[in-house]
């Protein structure tokens, strides 16, 4: 039942309900107890100090959340805070979660896959162009070029850092003087980054006799601008043990040149050059026998610092821009949008890509619950971020379904 107080009250006025009582304290109505010592003591809430008061009163202060009692110390009376305790013991936090990979946008290393321990195509190429370590484009010609993945002991310590793996480049069997070369290079993006910017190219190299290695650039202005152009670096004398080499260039100015959207900026190693290329690698010559290299790092500045040893799982997405494969057995749905295509479900990739003009393969491909027969790949539907291949059908049968289970690649390196 709520309580009914009386209209009009007047100051001591006193209002009692159930063996309860209130006083009007020309306020409001307050609580009476029964006080120590007999006397009568007031339960008080309000956002300002009572008027009047009697020591043991107590005061809630609303405004500031704080309860205060009225106390004479036989010199003077006033309210003072009551004693509200100690602050008790902190609970428990609870376990952080987990951060996931870094956001970070911008690396030293300008390089990918600097340390090697990315090879998805496979572990050793014979032929030309990409087909082992991923980013690094193996390109030799009229010679005999094997590439290899080659894996450092746990307790080696010619290296710093710990590295699993080094590239490995056997050239053999020169058959032409004049034209032969043997270069592995990484091509980047953008290059317009690269407009007379201080660069240092800093890496670990033996070879398994003293030999020469050149460093070299080349500048790529895109389709339909101006003539790609190379610029010699510095040759650099590698004996059969680890060392770090360092050399630090400006890249040339872009002014004056017709730059398109495919331009690109590659950072070469030469290992056996023809007479053809003396100009751009300082007279190399021709070379054969084992190159070895490591932890290689391209970074700002003309100062070379510790390599940056990035998180495997950031290294491994920058290397899904350019190539991703399927890893396994990859299970999808097709259906036939009339009798003579088959239309694959779309196939999504973990990363963007770098172009929608990738390369792609479909490997070891069964189907179940197919009407007709399997040709070839009539075309592709690509976007960054996924492929919808089409396959020519004979004897399909619109509007019918059917389970695909193949392994994928996509190459989109520059």
């Amino acid at each position: 039942m709520a309580l009914n107080f009386p209209n009009n009250p007047s100051v001591n006025d006193t209002y009692v309900y159930n063996e309860s009582s209130w006083i009007w304290d020309g306020e409001s109505w307050v609580s009476v107890n029964t006080g120590y010592s007999g006397v009568s003591a007031k339960s008080i809430i309000a956002n300002t100090a009572p008027v009047s008061a009697n020591s043991g009163d107590l005061w809630w202060d609303s405004e500031n959340g704080s309860l205060k009692v009225y106390y004479n110390d036989e010199d003077s009376s006033q309210w003072v805070d009551t004693n509200q305790g100690t602050m008790g013991i902190s609970g428990y936090s609870g376990i952080s979660g987990y951060s996931g990979l870094s956001t970070k946008t911008t690396y030293k290393n300008l390089l990918i896959n600097g340390n090697f321990d990315f090879w998805q195509r496979g572990t050793t190429q014979t032929v030309t162009g990409y087909g082992s370590d991923d980013r690094w484009h193996n390109y030799f010609n009229l010679l005999s070029v094997t590439h290899s993945a080659q894996g450092f002991s746990y307790n080696q310590e010619e290296v710093p850092g710990g590295p699993s793996y080094y590239s490995r480049t056997v050239v053999s069997n020169i058959t032409n003087t004049t034209s032969c070369y043997c270069i592995k290079r990484q091509n980047l993006e953008y290059l317009q980054r690269f407009n007379s910017r201080p660069l240092t190219l800093s890496f670990w190299a033996k070879a398994d006799s003293p030999k020469n290695i050149s460093i070299a650039c080349t500048r790529f202005f895109g389709t339909g601008g101006s003539t790609w152009d190379r610029f010699f670096v510095q040759k650099i004398n590698v004996t059969s043990v680890w060392t770090k080499y360092t050399v630090s260039f400006t890249t040339g100015n872009l002014f004056g040149y017709t730059i398109t959207s495919d331009n690109y900026i590659s950072f070469e190693f030469w290992y056996s050059a023809g007479t053809d290329y003396s100009d751009v690698t300082g007279d190399l010559g021709q070379q054969t026998g084992t190159f070895d290299i490591a932890r290689v790092q391209l970074e700002d500045g003309l100062v070379a610092t510790d390599f940056e040893q990035r998180h495997v799982g950031e290294e491994y997405t920058l290397c899904l821009r350019y190539y991703e494969k399927s890893y396994g057995t990859c299970f999808n749905t097709a259906i036939s949008y009339n009798a003579a295509y088959l239309q694959f479900s779309p196939i999504a990739f973990k990363v963007m890509k770098r172009t929608s003009g990738y390369s792609f393969s479909i490997d070891a491909l069964t189907q179940y619950g197919l009407t007709g027969t399997l040709g070839t790949i009539a075309s592709s539907r690509q976007t960054p971020w996924g492929f919808s291949p089409t396959y020519n059908l004979s004897g399909g049968s619109l509007g019918h379904g059917c389970l695909v289970i193949f392994q994928w690649s996509v190459d989109g390196e520059i």
